[in-house]
């Protein structure tokens, strides 16, 4: 890993402020816009599905690469911090299920951050789209976790 690809690590002050701050500003109205497609969907006669966000960089390391993924430079962040940041997201979407009994897929917990099931940091392969194409919504606690080992 080059210079380039890798950002200091921010105090754990820094990262509290930067997240505080990306939640009174942001995730009121993402919230907000769950909640209202939650709504139109069931006027509609449909029952919404949602899917977490998986990514590849947070804090882990690569099994195939052996990169520590946390420490790629990631917009002007590192991988660590940006993780913590889209996790507020995928929070708020598991709060869905709990608030208007959404059903919620965790791919954001169940897929392994490994570059074998991803074709960058943010777009997942083949495989996990095959997956999830063909999860049926049968099931009250959906996961891929063991289809992926």
């Amino acid at each position: 890993m080059t210079a380039e690809q890798t950002v200091k690590n921010f105090s754990d002050v820094m990262k509290s402020e930067i997240k505080t701050a990306h939640k009174a500003r942001f995730l009121g109205p993402y919230k907000k816009r769950l909640s209202a497609l939650v709504k139109i969907s069931r006027d509609h006669g449909i029952e919404p599905i949602f899917i977490t966000q998986p990514v590849l960089f947070g804090n882990a390391i690569d099994d195939v690469t052996n990169v520590d993924l946390g420490r790629l430079k990631i917009n002007d962040s590192n991988g660590r911090l940006e993780w913590e940041i889209l996790e507020l997201y995928n929070d708020a979407t598991r709060e869905l299920e709990k608030e208007a009994g959404v059903l919620v897929i965790d791919l954001a917990k169940d897929l392994p951050k490994s570059s074998r099931y991803y074709y960058d940091f943010i777009h997942y392969t083949y495989l996990v789209s095959f997956l999830l194409k063909n999860f049926n919504g049968a099931s009250k606690t959906p996961s891929i976790k063991h289809l992926t080992k």
